[in-house]
């Protein structure tokens, strides 16, 4: 759009929004950022943070989501602002001095943990979880620890180390009788770890975005004339103007400049974004300040309540309080089951327990123990040749389409080796035990289907861990054979395979390749290729593998092969 002569074009639009418009905008983004935060994905917490901050900055909830944003980071000098922040705001706040029990607690700080948590307790008296803490708190200072009626898991766990031997293990289960977690993950909390020296353990994570520091934002009020600097952007022909994202006006003519009445907006934080476009409207630069409107005769955001306030308000607490440890739960379990010599109960534990924390290394050095495995990864490609058997498997389920593969088998009486995703298996435990009941085999897929050779040792074992976790919960069995998806593999893969005395199982045919064809051409591609002791690679209830299963299985029978898992090919169970 180019002019013969240039002109002024200014556009000013009034940016009052409607005060439930706000509130609702407001909640939106510390929805957006609480769910994130309840994720561990804490830099996808700020952008919506930080919007919530445009539109409210004086309400404590979105102090309180920055506190604990701050803490499950270990940026304890911002929590403990955060948390002040909630006080000064809302001074019958129990949930912010419980939080600052926290960060003493991190802290050794004593005194303080003792000031904070009896404030907690004065606001809200009798709360279990306040109860929990002070028993948590007597428990690592070596003091007697008083057993009131045991109400939230953390007193149950402190109870169960405090009371007599006959009494940990009932302690314990009662503990653990909820399910576990979805992918055995602990809270995503502060855990007790029941160590004086570290008390707590953080979710921690990576925090690289930070809110604007008060001490750098400038004060406006009354009519602010917004300047445009485009030195160091060629080719501008037009400016527009926003504040907290809304259009505020343009301006083709230089100086850039538009005056911006600030009495619109109510008093706090607010962004104003400048961008610079070329004649065409593409954008050439844009530039983001933010400041802080106090005018006499503007309001401040008022502090919002109603039912969805409460919701986040309970949501955060829950990323605040701490929680039992449920792996360490797991390992004295286990002690105490073998205790009772009942070793196939603690194998059972310690598996959970790992699950939760692959490198616990008391838990894993004592499951290595009982099982008796030798620690190494085999990899297995093919059965030995000279009993004309055959092992076919099946990947990726379970899915909507298992139960017709399971139809399918169950007809013609084969048996068959599912290796199975763990957080599909964890959705879907009826398809489990559906496979399980079918007489078939359950072996381990990873819990997530990452490419493995991209991960860490530890990353490997978490996801062995979990999926094998998954597997014994709904099963009874734990997994000892694994395929890598994708079949990557590496020695980092190998090394963490071997801790556990897990072997990998690839194939002799792949019939990933045929699966989106025609069923006759997949089973013409097995039929020929076919060898004794031959592990067939399927994908769980492909169309083309399912239509071409009785094809394969007629052929096979008639040239003299016996259909048998991978465990009973190998002779390995």
């Amino acid at each position: 759009m180019n002019y013969p002569v240039r002109r002024l074009v200014l556009c000013i639009l009034a940016c009052l929004v409607p005060a439930a418009a706000v509130a609702a905008d407001y909640l939106g983004s510390l929805r957006e950022a609480t769910t994130a935060i309840e994720a561990g994905a804490y830099n996808q917490a700020g952008p919506p943070m930080e919007q919530a901050l445009t539109f409210n900055e004086s309400d404590p909830l979105v102090h309180f989501a920055l506190a604990v944003l701050y803490l499950h980071v270990g940026k304890l000098d911002d929590a403990s602002r955060q948390f002040h922040e909630v006080i000064g705001e809302s001074p019958e706040s129990w949930r912010a001095h419980y939080g600052l029990a926290v960060i003493a607690l991190l802290r050794g700080d004593k005194p303080t943990v003792q000031k904070e948590i009896a404030r907690a307790g004065e606001l809200l008296p009798d709360a279990p979880d306040i109860v929990a803490f002070e028993m948590y708190r007597a428990y690592t200072d070596g003091q007697p620890v008083s057993v009131p009626a045991i109400a939230s898991p953390l007193a149950k766990q402190i109870a169960a180390y405090r009371v007599g031997e006959q009494s940990v293990k009932d302690l314990l289960l009662d503990m653990l009788q909820n399910p576990s977690p979805l992918g055995f993950e602990e809270s995503r909390a502060p855990v007790a770890t029941f160590i004086a020296s570290s008390p707590i353990a953080l979710p921690h994570g990576k925090l690289t975005w930070s809110p604007p520091r008060s001490e750098s934002i400038p004060e406006v009020s009354g009519t602010v004339r917004l300047n445009a600097d485009t030195s160091k952007a060629d080719g501008v022909e037009f400016v527009a103007f926003f504040v907290d994202g809304t259009f505020l006006g343009m301006s083709n003519w230089e100086p850039y400049t538009l005056n911006w009445t600030t009495t619109r907006q109510t008093n706090g934080l607010h962004q104003v974004r400048i961008d610079g476009k070329d004649a065409q409207g593409s954008l050439l630069s844009s530039k983001s300040t933010w400041v802080r409107v106090r005018n006499a005769s503007s309001a401040s955001s008022p502090h919002v309540s109603g039912p969805e306030v409460e919701d986040l308000t309970e949501r955060l607490w829950q990323c605040i309080r701490i929680t039992e440890c449920r792996r360490l739960a797991h390992y004295e379990l286990a002690k105490a089951y073998l205790a009772e010599g009942d070793k196939e109960s603690a194998i059972r534990q310690l598996e959970y327990a790992i699950a939760y924390r692959a490198d616990f290394d008391e838990a894993e050095r004592l499951l290595a123990k009982l099982q008796g495995r030798p620690l190494e990864c085999r990899e297995y490609r093919s059965g030995p040749a000279g009993r004309k058997r055959v092992a076919l498997t099946f990947d990726d389920g379970p899915n909507e389409r298992t139960s017709l593969l399971l139809d399918a088998l169950a007809t013609m009486e084969v048996p068959a080796t599912f290796f199975v995703v763990g957080f599909r298996a964890e959705a879907q435990p009826q398809l489990v035990k559906a496979i399980q009941a079918g007489g078939h085999e359950i072996e381990n897929h990873s819990y997530t289907h990452p490419n493995l050779t991209t991960l860490s040792t530890y990353e490997i074992e978490q996801q062995l861990c979990k999926a094998n976790a998954v597997i014994l919960s709904i099963t009874g069995k734990s997994p000892r054979l694994f395929r890598p998806p994708g079949g990557n593999f590496n020695g980092t893969v190998r090394k963490a395979a071997a801790k556990h005395g897990m072997s990998g199982i690839f194939w002799t045919l792949n019939c990933g390749p045929y699966e989106g064809g025609d069923p006759q051409t997949l089973a013409d591609y097995v039929t020929r290729n076919i060898r004794d002791g031959a592990i067939v690679l399927m994908h769980n209830g492909e169309p083309a593998a399912l239509n071409a299963l009785p094809v394969i299985v007629k052929e096979l029978r008639a040239e003299g092969y016996e259909l048998v898992t991978v465990s009973d090919l190998l002779g390995i169970r």
